[in-house]
């Protein structure tokens, strides 16, 4: 059964990701945007809360495999699901990013290797960072890894596997901290944020087991997740966190109320917002291409009449036009590879 609050929440964690992006592009071109008050001339606890649409997006991730994977020891068929939902449209994206790569006057650098690890999401340190080729994606590196450690926990009974992957990933950053081995992966393994997965693993063990939480503790939770918000907004040192501790917080209280407060859960939610709940990874993967385009226009001074345009407006419309560029990428392609690929595997 599809959770329609989860396709909200994954919807929404897609928009505000894209908000974010855009207010970068304006950052590195306000100059060309006109664009004088500090708002826009440099990051700010305001617009990088919008980074809370990974954390939402890890939460999720996390709630969906245990939540889809309970009645099954498959490892064969969950990996199949898993690549199968990861990998061909990410494949598309890194297309994509080649072609603008090599395009003349291009800022992009495509180097065969950085390309082909990219493309296999494997972890790899490139120019001193652990990024693939299309930025965006470093979130896929902590999926795949979160995925090829639960693979193995569907060997033991269901009821188990929430306990050990916890566990697991407890020594497996215990020893990463401990040792000094300069791997990309061995540095992946160090950030916090793969506990985001497990946490959104018991929030499923929790929705499955048919606890829901009462008006009374919906309005606790509530008020905790608007003062950690002011906190956030508040006390720069929060900024300087983990996402574990600095935005966790507020995308679990999200989460909870969504979740396990029954009034919400069953709330009907327009079919626009589960489409846009359906585009959310194409918005993910494939936002960023309007943005880079507009910065490279921009930088050329090609559009010099955007200048008299409201620097709100600018904002407003090329996040909308990065969200609608996703909402097509997943009607003509994600769509279509997602139906013919999940035809295969159910033979």
């Amino acid at each position: 059964m599809k959770l329609l609050s989860l396709q909200f929440l994954r919807g929404l964690a897609a928009i505000i990701v894209v908000f974010y992006h855009v207010h970068g592009l304006i950052i590195k071109r306000h100059a060309e945007l006109g664009a004088e008050h500090s708002f826009w001339l440099t990051e700010n606890q305001f617009v990088k809360i919008g980074a809370i649409g990974v954390d939402i997006f890890f939460i999720l991730s996390g709630f969906i495999i245990f939540y889809t994977s309970r009645n099954t020891n498959d490892i064969g068929l969950y990996l199949k699901k898993r690549i199968v939902r990861i990998y061909p449209i990410w494949f598309v994206a890194i297309f994509f990013m080649s072609v603008l790569a090599l395009l003349p006057g291009s800022s992009a650098v495509f180097d065969g290797l950085h390309v082909f690890y990219s493309l296999l999401l494997i972890p790899h340190i490139y120019e001193g960072a652990i990024v693939p080729f299309l930025k965006v994606g470093w979130t896929l590196n902590y999926e795949i890894i979160f995925y090829m450690l639960f693979a193995p926990t569907l060997l033991i009974a269901a009821s188990k596997r929430l306990e050990v992957i916890t566990v697991f990933i407890m020594i497996l950053s215990i020893f990463a901290h401990l040792t000094d081995l300069n791997l990309a992966i061995i540095t992946l393994l160090k950030n916090p944020v793969l506990f985001e997965f497990v946490i959104g693993g018991w929030l499923a063990k929790l929705y499955l087991s048919g606890y829901r939480i009462s008006k009374t503790i919906m309005l606790v939770v509530v008020i905790f997740g608007c003062l950690w918000l002011f906190m956030y907004f508040t006390n720069p040192y929060l900024w300087e966190y983990t996402s574990l501790i600095s935005r966790a917080p507020i995308a679990l209280s999200v989460f909870i109320v969504a979740v396990l407060y029954t009034p919400i859960k069953d709330m009907k939610i327009h079919k626009s917002f589960v489409y846009l709940g359906d585009s959310s990874y194409s918005i993910y993967l494939f936002h960023m291409f309007p943005i880079m385009v507009v910065s490279g226009v921009l930088g050329r001074n090609l559009t010099p009449q955007i200048q008299h345009i409201p620097i709100v407006i600018t904002w407003f419309s090329i996040t909308l036009i990065s969200v609608l560029f996703g909402c097509f990428i997943y009607n003509i392609i994600e769509k279509n590879i997602n139906v013919r690929l999940r035809e295969y595997i159910s033979k």
